[in-house]
């Protein structure tokens, strides 16, 4: 399988924590932001397969 990436946005770094914790325990590669500009920032960086909006 090849690894993929996650980027998980969210404000709550409770909740990034806990979420990038899980998709890491199953093998994902995962990068967190605080906020959509903090994603736009670092996107072409970050390159995800997935974005994971949680609200």
């Amino acid at each position: 399988m090849k690894n993929q990436k996650i980027c998980i946005v969210d404000d709550e770094p409770k909740i990034l924590r806990f979420v990038a914790a899980n998709l890491r325990s199953m093998g994902y590669q995962v990068s967190t932001a605080s906020s959509g500009d903090e994603l736009l920032e670092t996107y072409d960086l970050i390159s995800p397969d997935l974005i994971l909006l949680i609200s």
